[in-house]
């Protein structure tokens, strides 16, 4: 059996496993539609600890040589407390990575309520979509933004939202009270010409079909505004 003896790690207890034999935890037993627990780990304090501590769990850590030969932290998984009140305990997984030379660098939190991730980018978003790493959501300056290919065409804030090359959200605006088209009824959409006001009684349909017209899509976007948030009076 070899044994790098060199990269061993200096606390702790080292089982030192068969070169390229790996190992698989195998249980048979009645369980048909319940989960069995097949690895547990049992963190006691033998400090003063004598009550559970927010913050307080058990890891597993991955470790890897760099290219220079020496073993650091890659990656480590933790289970702890969240919160570990009697009457209203709540534990939390964490995910912590080397970045970029910063060992334990925590890249996500799961707790019973919520999943926390990095902030990421517009280039490199906190949350990405599977099969395409610069396509997701992420904490662009004080705004929650999609991004894709490195492009967010919308944010949103607790201020507002923002949309395509505008970057700070901005509140619903106001346009003054809701248009009220008192023009009578005339026209289609298609708006016919009208070419002089010599005599006035051969272009007035006209005038009045385009008035009516126009009023009542501008009252119609103003309307769709409205309801998206967008204006206000």
């Amino acid at each position: 059996m070899a044994v790098d003896i060199q990269n061993i790690p200096t606390t702790g207890t080292t089982v030192a496993l068969p070169s390229g034999v790996s190992y698989t935890l195998n249980i048979t037993d009645a369980a048909v539609s319940t989960r069995t627990d097949m690895l547990t780990l049992h963190h006691a304090s033998s400090g003063t600890l004598t009550t559970g501590v927010g913050g307080f769990g058990s890891g597993i850590r991955f470790e890897g040589p760099k290219v220079d030969g020496t073993f650091v932290d890659m990656a480590t998984i933790e289970g702890g407390w969240g919160d570990p009140d009697t009457s209203n305990p709540y534990g939390r997984l964490s995910f912590y990575l080397r970045r970029y030379g910063v060992a334990n660098f925590k890249s996500m939190e799961l707790s019973p309520d919520q999943a926390k991730f990095l902030s990421g980018s517009v280039g490199s978003p906190g949350i990405c979509f599977l099969g395409n790493t610069s396509a997701g959501v992420g904490i662009v300056g004080t705004r929650v933004a999609l991004c894709l290919n490195g492009v967010s065409n919308f944010g949103a804030n607790d201020t507002g939202v923002c949309f395509n090359a505008v970057t700070v959200p901005v509140a619903a605006q106001s346009i003054s009270a809701a248009l009220t088209n008192n023009i009578g009824v005339s026209g289609t959409s298609t708006l016919a010409d009208w070419t002089s006001l010599t005599v006035y009684a051969t272009d007035a349909a006209a005038i009045k079909a385009a008035c009516y017209q126009g009023i009542l899509k501008l009252g119609k976007i103003e309307t769709a505004l409205r309801n998206y948030g967008l204006c206000i009076t």
